[in-house]
């Protein structure tokens, strides 16, 4: 049986994006994401202002590749977009402490909000500049 890891999630960007450089000195695009849990979950609440409200999970996304720098530009916090990527882990110490932390590693971006200036970011199927989508051409190395 083949293994599949496919994550798609439509959020809201909680943290402003950040183009941040991996190891060996690429660029890595970082953001965090805002979404709802699946239906069959048990929601998170929280009481604000004395009402109980649902709250979302947020999740790490990171993207790499040779246009991450180009996608950083037309991403801001707030921010409605869909991430197609799979789940990555990887190892941590932090303050001493071995933790592992869970990421979506994006292979394609899509902005939801409507922008005049965003539909030069995408490809159409012939590469050329045109969607509203963008796939980064990821690379393995995410850290």
């Amino acid at each position: 049986m083949p293994l599949h890891n496919q994550v798609d999630m439509i959020g809201t960007i909680v943290s402003e994006p950040e183009l941040l450089p991996t190891r060996i000195g690429r660029p890595k695009l970082q953001f965090r994401l805002a979404v709802r849990r699946p239906p069959e979950m048990p929601p998170k609440w929280e009481v604000v202002d004395g009402r109980k409200v649902r709250r979302p999970d947020h999740v790490t996304v990171v993207m790499l590749g040779r246009d991450v720098a180009e996608i950083h530009r037309y991403l801001a916090r707030g921010s409605r977009v869909l991430v197609v990527g799979g789940l990555i882990s990887r190892d941590v110490t932090v303050n001493g402490e071995a933790r592992t932390v869970n990421e979506v590693l994006a292979r394609r971006i899509e902005f939801l909000d409507p922008r005049s200036d965003q539909g030069m970011m995408g490809h159409d199927e012939s590469g050329g500049p045109g969607a509203d989508e963008h796939d980064g051409n990821g690379d393995p190395d995410p850290a």
